[in-house]
């Protein structure tokens, strides 16, 4: 069977286990301090404020003196793909252990800075008492980037983790290895070591096989989503490569002119000639060692979604296992994937793509998944232009604020009038000043901009670093002819006004919209954890500003709001906004009050 698809390389994946959390059956012996629960309310202000909401899929720890029982899953793992989400309240301390052994730290660090190895994400240190005192903990690890949200909201977390290797006669022969941990979409650990189990294991030895641990000796913590990959099979790999280059763009090499040919080990984008319009083919086969799915993800760097190219096919490739055709990649998006199912053995294999496209750096990749291993590069990493001494071009808000003019994705589209504001406080944000939309706001570093500035640029968009949360990008102010009216997908008659600079460098950005003027303030707030919006409007009356949008946005306890469990709207306290439900959405809107002028502010707390 074969299955091909466009995707792009997030989306690129076969199917994880999840772990049933409609009752505790995958857990063995479970204490009185676990319980199934269908949420979790907290009140962001209280310590160790959580209740559980009636329902299932999440699980949810509260220890008492008489129950505070860890708690271990019925299955067993080596290596192993793991993600889940996580939710802890204000100063909450628990733990997720793998194979009992190894802890990521699960805990509120909300604003700390710098983070340690005891904050949320980190890889918690080993200990003995025998090194003295004072020098018993050793080899923590913290997070490399603070990526934690406030108390009170659900965080995501992803880790590859490689199980030590041992001999036929169970000698250690390898240690356990994070290879990569990811907390809120933000890659914190990468190759980390792990000598032996860290401390308050469950275990102290080290075996080829472990439970999941879920502590629940220390604070009250939620679980949710919980899923997984095992990883124990061979990984595949292609074998007598060969390739063909060609002088023209085309997939059909029939009677294209060949420009040079020759063995490889791995497959490149680039084979020499010229760099902007030709075409390249290799052969050879495709080692499957053992039965079932086989995801190909396949990338072209120069494809995207620049309108310089609207219509142009700059563009497309073909894979083929045997004479199935697995992956179809059209042009039309980065990547496309194929899935094909196989049998053990030898496979003839043919991958064949063009470029025809102008200025920037040929990226080609090409990623595999199969039974019993995870994700693995088969192109050479080597020909990416990283090997060509380009690095990441780091945009810093360290010392002062930092207005950059930028293109910026924002769901499916490229924002082009956009620019990103970035502060010293450590909390930036990103604002389209073709409508006044805030799009994206995020805290730890700024932004990299190698896609604008290396050589001519490709896609020319700056991407956010840190911890991300996106808004809804739609436009801040609207005259609604009812209350039940929808919210217009663009800002009438923008006039934007450039932007003034107080004295300490932040801007204020003015600008007209629906007959009203605007003077849009944002600022860092709680010490550079939150971002503070006001909106003085002028000749306003009549029209209703939005405040947040989302699948589900509640009253939060101890005040604001909760949108989709991923941040908190706080309005003013001169405030009453409500919250409308459209076309299957929430809304949190509030009217313009009445006056000439009149101030309209929130904060976002993430």
């Amino acid at each position: 069977m074969v299955v091909v698809a466009p995707a792009s390389a997030q989306d690129a994946a076969l199917p994880f286990t999840d772990v049933p959390l409609d009752d505790l059956s995958a857990f063995n012996d479970p204490g009185e301090n676990w319980m199934v629960a269908g949420g979790a309310a907290v009140d962001r202000h209280r310590e160790g404020d959580l209740r559980p909401v009636a329902g299932e899929g999440v699980l949810v720890n509260r220890p008492s003196d008489e129950h505070s029982a860890n708690l271990f899953t019925e299955m067993e793992h080596g290596d192993i793909e793991l993600e889940f989400d996580f939710l802890v309240p204000k100063g909450s301390n628990s733990g997720i252990y793998l194979m009992g052994r190894y802890e990521v730290q699960v805990f509120d660090s909300w604003g700390a800075d710098p983070p340690r190895f005891s904050d949320a994400g980190g890889i918690y240190q080993r200990w003995d008492e025998r090194r003295g005192a004072g020098r018993e903990g050793y080899e923590g690890h913290p997070p490399r980037v603070n990526a934690s949200r406030a108390p009170g909201l659900w965080q995501h977390v992803r880790i590859l983790f490689q199980a030590p290797r041992f001999d036929d006669q169970g000698r250690k022969t390898a240690d356990a290895r994070f290879v990569w941990v990811e907390h809120n979409g933000v890659v914190i650990h990468e190759n980390i070591k792990v000598t032996g189990p860290t401390r308050a294991a469950a275990f102290e030895d080290e075996r080829p096989l472990g439970p999941l641990m879920l502590q629940g000796d220390h604070g009250p913590v939620a679980y949710r989503n919980m899923r997984l990959k095992r990883y124990d099979g061979t990984p595949s790999h292609l074998a007598d490569l060969r390739y063909r280059n060609y002088v023209e763009p085309t997939l059909d090499v029939t009677d294209a002119t060949l420009h040079s040919e020759g063995t490889v080990p791995a497959v490149a984008a680039y084979m020499g000639g010229d760099r902007d319009r030709y075409a390249v083919a290799y052969e050879g086969y495709f080692h499957a060692p053992a039965p079932g799915d086989y995801l190909f993800d396949l990338g072209l760097g120069w494809v995207d979604n620049d309108p310089h190219f609207e219509g142009a096919r700059t563009g497309a490739a073909r894979i083929f296992i045997g004479d199935d055709e697995v992956v179809r990649h059209e042009g039309d998006a980065p990547h496309a994937t194929g899935t094909v199912t196989l049998e053990p053995g030898v496979h003839p294999f043919r991958l064949v793509f063009f470029k025809d496209r102008p200025w920037n750096d040929p990226r080609m990749t090409l990623h595999l998944e199969g039974p019993g291993f995870p994700r693995m590069p088969l192109h050479d990493p080597a020909s990416l232009p990283a090997a060509e001494g380009v690095g990441a071009i780091i945009v810093s808000a360290d010392e002062a604020p930092v207005v950059q003019r930028i293109f910026m994705l924002h769901g499916d589209g490229k924002r082009t009038h956009a620019a990103a504001v970035g502060d010293p406080a450590g909390v930036h944000y990103a604002v389209d000043l073709a409508s006044g939309a805030l799009l994206h706001a995020w805290r730890g570093p700024f932004i990299e901009t190698t896609p604008m500035w290396h050589e001519r640029g490709s896609d020319q968009i700056a991407l956010p670093l840190g911890s991300v949360i996106t808004l809804d990008g739609g436009p801040i102010l609207a005259a609604l002819a009812t209350a039940e009216a929808p919210w217009p997908a663009a800002a009438p008659d923008v006039e934007f006004g450039g932007y003034i600079l107080d004295a300490d460098g932040r801007p204020t950005f003015p600008y007209r919209v629906a007959g009203a003027s605007v003077e849009d303030v944002l600022r860092p707030a709680e010490e550079g954890r939150s971002l503070h919006r006001r909106l003085r409007i002028t000749n306003g009356s009549g029209l209703t500003v939005r405040l947040a949008e989302g699948a589900r946005i509640l009253a939060a306890d101890g005040g604001g709001y909760r949108v989709d469990g991923a941040y908190y709207v706080e309005p003013d306290p001169d405030l009453a906004p409500t919250i409308r439900r459209i076309d299957g959405r929430d809304e949190l809107v509030v009217s313009v009050p009445g006056g000439a002028t009149a101030d309209v502010g929130y904060t976002l707390i993430w």
